[in-house]
C-alpha cells in the first residue's frame, strides 16, 4: 500500500477519535495511491459489482470469454477482486490495491484473497480491464472496504441485480453512491423471468429515488450457463452492444480522463480534509502545552508561596540563636558575662529554678529539628492539585493521549514526590552545613575590622565625655568593664549576626522554593512531553496543501522511492 507523509503522525485522539483520523488518512493514502497507479497503468477499469448471489462472476467470465473467476451455487464464492488482463498486460506493481502474482486462466478459475486482487490473464484482446468484484452486502467488513476502494478506482460500473434483490435497499444504497458520483454504468438485472417487466424496476428505482432510465437498463433472463458462461444467449448480446456503445471507440478514454480529474479532486478534498484535521489538532495540542504550564504555575503560586513564607519564619525561629551563637566569641566581653551569668544560674538553682536552655542548640540538632519541622504536605497538595486540573482537561476516554498521561510512567507517586523532597532536603542541608562551617572557621576580616572598630569609636566617644567632665582614665574603663562595653559589644554582634541571619534564611527559602517548584515543574514536564509526542510537525500542512495543487503526482512518487 502506498504511504503519504502523515503515515508518520501519531494521533493523540485529543480532538478527534483515532479511527477517525485514521480513516481519513488511509482514504487518502488509497487515493493517492490510485492517483498513481491510474497514470502508471493507463487502461480503462469495467467493475462488475453487485449482491451476493446475483451472478457476478458469470457475467465477469462472459464478458472475458473465459472461465476465470470460480462460479457455482455455494455463496459467496468470490473472496476477493480479481482483474483480468489480455496476455503480457497483466505484470503490474499497483500500490493502491495488494497484488497476488499473475495466473493464466489454463490453470483454474480463482476466487481471490480477502484484501488483495488478483490479477489473471486471459487471450481475448479486450480494449477493457474486467474486475470481478466480492458481493457489496456480505457481512465482511473487508468486503465493504474493498468495494469503496474498487469503486474510486473503477471508469465504469456494471451494477449487477437480481430478480429478488433489484428492490433491496442496501444494494441500491450502493447503487445510488454510484450515480451520484457520477460514474458511468449499466444495471444489469440477471436471472429475469418473463413476469418482469423494465416498467417494473424502473418504478421501484424512481420511489427509491435512482435516477435510472431505460437506457441504464439490461435484461439478462434466468439461463443455465454454458461452461459456465451466457455468450450463447440471444441477450447477451444486448449487454455488449449496450456496453460497446457506451465505452466503445474513443468514447472509453474520454471516460478515463473525465475520472482522472475527478480523482484529482478527491486528492483536493481529502488533502484538505486531513489538513484541517491536523491543523486543529496542532492548535489544539499547543494550547493543551500553554494551559498546562499555566496550571502549574497555578500551582506553585496558590499553594507554594503562602507554605513558603511560613517556612521562612520558622527557619529562622532555629537558625537564629545558631549564628548568633557563632558571632559571640567576637564579643570580647562575653567570656566575664558568661561568668557573671552563670553565678547568678547557681544562685537560681539553689531556689529550684532551672535557667539552662535545654534544647541542642549545636549544628545537628538546629538541622534536625528543622528537617522535623518542615512540613512538605504542601508540596503533596500542589501536585494533587496540578495533576487533577489537568487531568480535567485530558478525560480518559480520549485515546491514547488520556491513557498515557495516567500512566504510572507519567504521573508522580506519593512515594516518588516523598524521595524527591528527601534529596532536595538533603541537598538543602548540606548547604546549610556549608554556611555554618564557614562561620565557624572565622567571620572574614572585613567584618571583624568593622566590630573592633566600632569598640574603638565608641571607646574615643566615651573619652570625649569623660575628658570634658574631668574623670580620669581608669573611671573609664571601669564604666567601660561595667555597663557600656557589654551593651556595645551586643548591639554589634547583633547586628552582624542579624545580617547573616537575614542572608541565609532569605537564600534557604528560596532554595527551598526552587526545590518544591522543580518537583511540580518535574510534573508538568512529564505531561507536556506526553503532548509534545502527538503534536503534528506543522510542516505536514504545507505538504498536504502541496498535494492539492499539483504536486500530487511529483511528490507520491518521490515518497513512494
Amino acid at each position: 500500500m502506498f504511504q503519504d507523509p502523515t503515515a508518520r503522525i501519531v494521533w493523540s485522539g485529543y480532538t478527534l477519535p483515532v479511527e477517525l483520523f485514521n480513516t481519513a488518512r488511509e482514504r487518502l493514502s488509497f487515493i493517492l495511491a490510485v492517483s498513481r497507479d491510474r497514470k502508471v497503468a493507463p487502461f480503462f477499469w469495467i467493475s462488475i459489482m453487485g449482491g451476493t448471489g446475483t451472478g457476478k462472476s458469470t457475467i465477469f467470465n462472459s464478458l472475458c470469454k473465459a472461465n476465470l473467476s470460480v462460479t457455482g451455487v455455494e455463496r459467496p464464492k468470490t473472496r476477493g477482486p480479481i482483474a483480468a488482463f489480455p496476455k503480457g498486460k497483466g505484470n503490474l506493481n499497483l500500490s493502491c490495491f495488494k497484488t497476488v502474482g499473475v495466473k493464466t486462466a489454463s490453470i483454474e478459475p480463482v476466487e481471490g484473497f480477502p484484501d488483495e486482487l488478483t490479477i489473471v490473464e486471459h487471450s481475448q484482446p479486450l480494449p477493457w480491464i474486467f474486475v470481478d468484484s466480492p458481493d457489496i452486502d456480505s457481512l465482511a467488513r473487508e468486503h465493504h472496504k474493498m468495494a469503496e476502494n474498487i469503486l474510486l478506482f473503477s471508469d465504469f460500473i456494471i451494477f449487477v441485480v437480481s430478480q429478488e434483490k433489484y428492490a433491496d435497499e442496501r444494494l441500491n444504497r450502493f447503487l445510488r453512491r454510484i450515480i451520484d458520483e457520477g460514474k458511468e454504468f449499466i444495471v444489469v438485472v440477471n436471472k429475469a423471468t418473463e413476469e418482469l417487466q423494465m416498467e417494473d424496476v424502473l418504478q421501484v428505482f424512481k420511489v427509491q429515488n435512482l435516477r435510472v432510465s431505460e437506457h441504464d437498463l439490461v435484461f439478462i433472463p434466468f439461463a443455465q450457463p454454458r461452461n459456465g458462461q451466457l455468450n450463447h444467449i440471444r441477450e447477451w448480446e444486448v449487454l455488449e452492444n449496450r456496453l460497446q456503445s457506451r465505452a466503445g471507440g474513443e468514447r472509453w478514454k474520454t471516460i478515463r480522463d473525465h475520472e482522472n480529474e475527478r480523482i484529482q479532486l478527491r486528492v483536493a478534498s481529502a488533502c484538505q480534509e486531513l489538513a484541517t484535521m491536523i491543523e486543529n489538532e496542532r492548535k489544539a495540542l499547543r494550547g493543551l502545552i500553554a494551559e498546562i504550564n499555566d496550571l502549574a504555575n497555578r500551582a506553585v503560586y496558590e499553594v507554594l508561596e503562602r507554605h513558603i513564607s511560613a517556612v521562612r519564619e520558622h527557619t529562622k525561629t532555629y537558625i537564629q540563636p545558631q549564628i548568633k551563637s557563632l558571632y559571640s566569641r567576637y564579643d570580647i566581653f562575653g567570656k566575664p558575662r558568661r561568668a557573671v551569668w552563670q553565678a547568678f544560674s547557681k544562685i537560681f538553682e539553689f531556689f529550684g529554678i532551672d535557667l539552662s536552655d535545654r534544647d541542642d542548640d549545636s549544628k545537628e540538632g538546629t538541622l534536625k529539628r528543622i528537617e522535623e519541622q518542615i512540613d512538605h504536605s504542601p508540596i503533596f497538595h500542589a501536585v494533587d492539585f496540578f495533576v487533577t486540573e489537568v487531568l480535567k482537561r485530558i478525560p480518559p476516554e480520549k485515546k491514547p493521549i488520556g491513557e498515557m498521561v495516567r500512566s504510572a510512567e507519567i504521573v508522580l507517586s506519593r512515594n516518588d514526590i516523598h524521595n524527591l523532597m528527601l534529596d532536595h532536603s538533603s541537598k538543602l542541608f548540606e548547604w546549610l552545613e556549608q554556611e555554618f562551617e564557614t562561620m565557624t572557621k572565622g567571620i572574614p576580616k572585613t567584618k571583624e575590622l568593622g566590630i573592633y572598630s566600632s569598640f574603638a569609636l565608641w571607646g574615643l566617644f566615651i573619652l570625649g565625655i569623660e575628658a570634658a567632665l574631668g574623670g580620669g582614665i581608669s573611671i573609664v574603663k571601669a564604666a567601660v568593664d561595667a555597663v557600656i562595653a557589654p551593651f556595645i559589644t551586643k548591639a554589634t554582634v547583633d547586628f552582624f549576626a542579624n545580617n547573616e541571619i537575614y542572608r541565609i534564611v532569605e537564600e534557604l527559602s528560596e532554595r527551598y522554593r526552587r526545590g518544591m517548584e522543580a518537583i511540580v515543574f518535574l510534573q508538568r514536564d512529564r505531561f507536556v512531553s506526553c503532548v509534545e509526542y502527538f503534536v503534528p510537525d506543522e510542516s505536514l500542512t504545507k505538504t498536504l496543501d502541496e498535494y492539492c495543487h499539483g504536486g500530487t503526482t511529483k511528490t507520491a512518487m518521490s515518497q513512494r522511492n
